[in-house]
């Protein structure tokens, strides 16, 4: 299954015109995606950590550069599944979380303000400066969150 998100995850790192594509002829497929997330979240096991790895990124490559797919990750069943997935210590997994922050606050973005106050609100700011590895490009990636979500405090 880990392979299989993967293949997903790198297909789903298109142009707007691509995904569009894709969802029209798999029109089941996000939505097959965003309920086997749900059910892997529900009842975290640490094995299944590659897999829900390849679905965040599979969120990660949608929110790249797509408004309609940051505003599905902060629908309550995805970003409460992230945020029952910060409780536990594992790099590979937070790492992806980090990543999906940045695409979802990142400052030169339409709606960003609103993106950066739901995932203040659900915690992931105090998350974030809790984060560490010995690892600078790990380091890197929870500056650039926290800066991204501290963006509108000083404004």
């Amino acid at each position: 299954m880990e392979q299989l998100m993967n293949v997903l995850r790198n297909l789903l790192c298109g142009t707007k015109e691509e995904l569009k594509y894709i969802f029209r002829r798999f029109n089941s497929l996000l939505n097959s995606i965003f309920c086997y997330f749900k059910k892997l979240t529900s009842r975290v096991n640490r094995s299944n950590f590659p897999i829900i790895t390849q679905i965040i990124y599979i969120f990660v490559n949608l929110s790249a550069n797509n408004l309609k797919y940051k505003k599905m990750m902060l629908h309550d069943e995805i970003i409460d599944g992230i945020i029952e997935l910060t409780k536990f210590k594992n790099k590979k997994l937070e790492l992806s979380i980090l990543w999906l922050i940045i695409n979802l606050s990142w400052k030169e973005e339409e709606g960003v303000k609103n993106r950066i106050k739901i995932l203040k609100k659900k915690g992931l700011f105090n998350w974030l400066k809790f984060l560490e590895y010995n690892d600078p490009v790990f380091t890197d990636k929870v500056q650039t969150a926290l800066e991204n979500l501290s963006f509108y405090e000083s404004k």
